[in-house]
């Protein structure tokens, strides 16, 4: 941008046309004043040209007409000569800035240098003027926060201009604007500092209509005197300032019953709020609260809040905060979190309760249902109409828990009759403390207690023994003694008592202790005696108890309430030795069954040896289908000097003797066994056959059978190719092959078996 400037051509190598301009302003009136001269000019002193004749050259601006002079083309060297002048004015644009265009051209009409020119044209050249300060312009942000004041600042461009500010809040998308207030600027301000008034901001707040922000519209109007010189739109943002909120101070936990404080964070010191504060149903509204208020909720208000905690102990709640600015809504409200206890609301309940033996054979004996016998009475705890719980601040009352002798019973709560608790029997020997809690909606309970009077009582004790004479005869003895629990009411009232089947309080019964056996029907009876609280009964003797098998005695004792059955097993009769003088017989650890036999229960070990001079041994009896049954005998044959097995029938008949069977071979069959073992060191040559004698060391009644077995370690596959020659009754010759070496020890063993 500039005020002046020139451009220009070359004729040849000495001359040049030219035009320069220069432009004075007119700032009031946005114009500017061009004046542009053209030149004919000699560059250097070869430039001289002698002419006489007229010439005419033209200036253009803007595309527009010529400006045309006469002059003649005649120069000096060295002279430069104005031969054309125009004067123009430009008016700028709103903004202040403008651009023109210069053109221009001279019919020389002359021969220079040997070269003929006749028009002389320039190149159209564009310029920019300095731009004309017109409007001013706002140099602070165009955004603020509703309610607040805020300072505009501008930058002017002469100190004679004036301005004003219109401001306005809308939508700018749709150009629809709600002007609010004009701001009006002297001609020596360029700040002031804006103050919204009451009105001011309740419209703003009115449009912003619960908004976070509106679209803000700045006119900055440029005045020269009462003329406009011209104006420029801003625009930003109005924000809404935060909704308040409940302060973090506020204690959110709160007593149905207490006054409750409640404080408030809030964006804007003229702001207001209404309070809404809910429970499930139930809501209270608190209206024009600026920071602070307090609230003691009335008995109705705390008897809807208990309603909305009947089944727990707290409920959440919730404070809606509405900000408003002169009753118009500042943003949208806040929720914000509150939180109601119950305190002081267990259920009122008290001892109005009682408990009653439903036995009616312990309160026959004791006279009094509140004396509760050990084991035996029925306990029943009643709870009557007139005696429940009741629940408070809208609880109600769901189950009662009674606890008794280590039982406990749960009842459900019922608002008519009468609740019954069945503790059946209780085993405690000591006084009981009989407690019922009552237990409402929300969990709480209320606790009261009772003693209950125990009588101490075990059933019957029993101490019997069954005996046999001697241990092991027929005669069996029966002692019974014991003791009975007293039970004292006043007095002692406890006694041994037959009950209804039973002719006496002390009886016994016996069967065979075998699978099937049954007890007879009827007891036998003892005949006794009492002193206080024992009794011992007169030994029962049984004269023929069959001491060869075993019994069970049940015997039992009964008093005015319970029977003590015991069992006593008796085994048959087994003497350590017994001598049958009748059968010339003895028996060890039983009685001789046979005639002239030693005879016994278990093992007979012989540290010395066990010697048999004549006669057998039994090793054992059989029975099959083939030899019937008998006894095995084992006996030495002197004549053949050889240890037998035969077997005897039950005639005692000798019969085919029994099979003797080693490694599952039968060995024999007529009952003689001879046996020759021993071993034999050999060293074999690889793959050949190497014969070794072998001599049983006996003669056998005829040839025995050999088996032979490799020593431990040598695998039986390098063993191989193992016959026997010239087998004899005295010994033979043993033939084995080897797959290697090694010497080798053999054991063999010849078995026969007649």
């Amino acid at each position: 941008m500039a005020l002046s400037g020139s451009f220009y051509t070359n004729v040849g190598s000495h001359w040049r046309l030219s035009i320069e301009w220069s432009a004075t302003q007119d700032v009031a009136n946005n114009q500017s004043d061009v004046v542009a001269k053209m030149y004919w000019e000699a560059l250097d002193s070869y430039g001289s040209i002698n002419s006489s004749t007229s010439k005419t050259s033209g200036i253009q601006y803007n595309g527009g007409t010529f400006s045309t002079e006469t002059h003649t083309a005649g120069l000096n060297g060295n002279q430069k000569k104005l031969i054309n002048t125009y004067s123009f004015t430009l008016t700028h644009d709103a903004d202040g800035t403008k651009s023109f265009s210069l053109d221009g051209w001279f019919d020389a009409e002359i021969t220079l240098s040997g070269n003929y020119y006749g028009r002389i044209d320039l190149t159209e050249k564009t310029f920019s003027l300095n731009t004309i300060p017109r409007k001013s312009t706002m140099t602070t942000s165009r955004s603020f926060t509703a309610g607040s004041d805020r300072t505009i600042s501008i930058s002017r461009y002469s100190t004679s201009f004036r301005h004003e500010v219109e401001l306005s809040v809308g939508n700018k998308a749709t150009d629809t604007w709600n002007w609010i207030k004009q701001v009006a600027f002297s001609t020596s301000e360029t700040s002031k500092s804006t103050s919204f008034d009451t009105a001011e901001k309740t419209e703003i707040f009115t449009e912003l209509n619960g908004a976070s922000s509106k679209d803000v519209r700045m006119v900055l109007q440029t005045f020269k005197g009462d003329d406009l010189i011209g104006s420029v739109d801003y625009f930003g943002t109005v924000i809404a300032p935060d909704a308040s909120t409940i302060s973090s101070t506020t204690d959110r936990d709160v007593y149905i019953d207490q006054t409750i404080d409640l404080g408030i964070t809030r964006d804007d010191s003229e702001f207001t709020h209404d309070l809404v504060i809910t429970c499930g149903a139930f809501s209270k509204t608190i209206t024009g609260v600026t920071t602070s208020t307090s609230w003691t909720p009335s008995a109705s208000e705390k008897t809807s809040l208990y309603n909305e905690t009947k089944t727990a102990n707290s409920v959440d709640g919730n404070i809606k905060v509405t900000t408003k600015y002169n009753g118009v809504v500042v943003q949208s409200y806040t929720n914000n979190d509150i939180n109601f206890y119950v305190r002081n609301s267990n259920p009122t309940f008290g001892t109005g309760y009682t408990y009653k033996d439903v036995n009616t054979v312990t309160t026959a004996i004791t006279g009094d249902a509140t004396k509760i016998v050990q084991n035996v009475s029925s306990v029943d705890v009643e709870l009557l109409t007139g005696a429940k719980a009741v629940g408070v601040n809208g609880a109600t009352i769901v189950n009662y828990i009674a606890t008794l002798g280590g039982k406990s019973v749960t009842k459900p709560y019922s608002s008519t009759g009468t609740v019954t608790f069945n503790f059946g029997f209780i085993n405690a020997s000591t006084d009981q403390t009989l407690t019922i809690k009552a237990i409402d909606s929300r969990g709480n309970s209320t606790q009261t207690s009772k003693t209950v009077t125990m009588l101490p009582y075990s059933q019957p004790v029993i101490t019997s023994s069954v005996t046999r004479l001697n241990g092991f005869e027929a005669q069996t003895t029966l002692t019974l003694s014991g003791s009975i629990s007293p039970l004292t009411v006043g007095t002692q009232r406890n006694s041994l008592l037959n009950i209804a089947g039973q002719t006496a309080p002390l009886q016994y019964r016996y069967k065979e202790n075998i699978a099937g056996a049954v007890y007879p029907a009827t007891w036998t009876d003892f005949t006794y005696s009492t002193s206080t609280n024992t009794y011992t009964a007169t030994n029962v003797v049984i004269a023929d108890l069959d001491n060869t098998k075993n019994f069970i005695f049940e015997i039992r004792a009964t008093d005015k309430l319970t029977t003590t059955t015991i069992t006593k097993t008796v085994a048959s009769g087994k003497p350590i030795f017994a001598i049958d003088s009748e059968k010339g017989s003895v028996g060890v650890g039983k009685f001789a069954t046979g005639t002239g036999t030693l005879e016994s229960a278990g093992k007979i070990i012989g540290n010395a040896g066990i010697e048999i001079t004549d006669g057998y041994l039994e090793i054992g009896s059989y029975n099959n289908t083939s030899y019937g049954s008998g006894k095995t005998q084992l006996f030495y044959d002197g004549v053949v000097n050889a240890l037998k097995m035969q077997a005897r029938d039950d005639t005692n008949t000798i019969i085919s003797p029994p099979d003797l069977l080693i490694g599952g071979k039968k060995v024999h069959h007529d009952g003689n066994i001879m046996i020759a073992t021993g071993s034999v060191n050999i060293t074999p040559v690889a793959n050949t056959t190497v014969s070794v004698n072998i001599s049983f060391g006996k003669t056998f009644p005829s040839t025995p059978s050999i088996q032979v077995t490799p020593n431990t370690g040598v695998p039986y596959t390098e063993v191989r190719g193992v016959s026997f020659s010239n087998p004899t009754t005295t010994g033979c010759t043993l033939n084995l092959n080897r797959t290697n070496t090694v010497a080798t020890t053999l054991y063999w063993v010849a078995i026969w078996g007649g």
